[in-house]
């Protein structure tokens, strides 16, 4: 997730199952498979929760983020947004989203964020109102109901409507990058994570070994060193 700033970019690792516990990394993508940070967090804890400490950390460590890879899990966190602002380039792939049988999605609507509208299958434009859920845009039931794709479209409650994510401006960006080549290449440079997370799994193992979060926490850290070691070991015999 973050880089020294000679080589600023990096990633927020993806996470790994382990009991009750999620682990969570932090790598440098111009070494591969070192391991910055790491963070053991309650398997009911959202992913997103981590990306805050994980900054914390690897800033505090004189690291400057101007490049973020992470984990489609992670978009959300609001720590991730607050250094996007300040000018930090961030590269995912969008949340995905939920997944209807036989029925259109919201990927399937025509999302227009700077103009506020939504049009739907049927070409049907309507516009986005702030509601209690979040900015909506909910379609005519009459309409709706007298249309030909109403089957494949209309939820059980004959009510049509789309809720925007908060950062939907972004999540559009992310989708129409994942559908070009250059978006497609630039996202399959976060296996580098994926590399640090699989050789810090195969030293720490797939179960807590341990009761409590701070014992899981300081035996991650021990592990993640032990693996920094494999990595620089690694990278000093290629560069001889």
């Amino acid at each position: 997730m973050a880089t020294r700033p000679s080589s600023p970019r990096g990633e927020l690792g993806d996470l790994a199952s382990s009991g009750r516990y999620k682990r969570h990394i932090s790598a440098d993508m111009d070494v591969p498979g070192l391991v910055l940070g790491v963070r053991v967090t309650p398997a009911n804890v959202r992913e997103y929760a981590a990306a805050q400490p994980l900054l914390e950390e690897v800033e505090a460590m004189g690291f400057d983020v101007t490049e973020l890879q992470i984990d489609r899990g992670y978009p959300s966190a609001e720590a991730v947004h607050e250094r996007r602002r300040r000018g930090m380039r961030s590269v995912s792939k969008p949340p995905s989203p939920n997944s209807l049988r036989k029925r259109f999605g919201k990927a399937d609507f025509g999302i227009d964020v700077e103009a506020g509208t939504v049009t739907c299958c049927a070409g049907h434009s309507v516009s986005v109102r702030p509601t209690k859920a979040g900015p909506t845009a909910a379609f005519p039931r009459e309409r709706c109901r007298a249309c030909e794709l109403s089957l494949r479209c209309l939820p059980p409650s004959g009510l049509g409507k789309i809720t925007l994510h908060r950062h939907e401006a972004l999540y559009q960006q992310m989708a129409r990058e994942l559908g070009t080549p250059a978006g497609r290449a630039t996202r399959r440079e976060r296996v580098a994570v994926e590399h640090a997370l699989a050789r810090l799994g195969a030293v720490q193992g797939t179960k807590a070994r341990f009761r409590g979060l701070a014992k899981n926490q300081f035996h991650a850290e021990a592990c993640a060193a032990i693996a920094n070691c494999y990595a620089i070991d690694r990278t000093l015999a290629e560069a001889a």
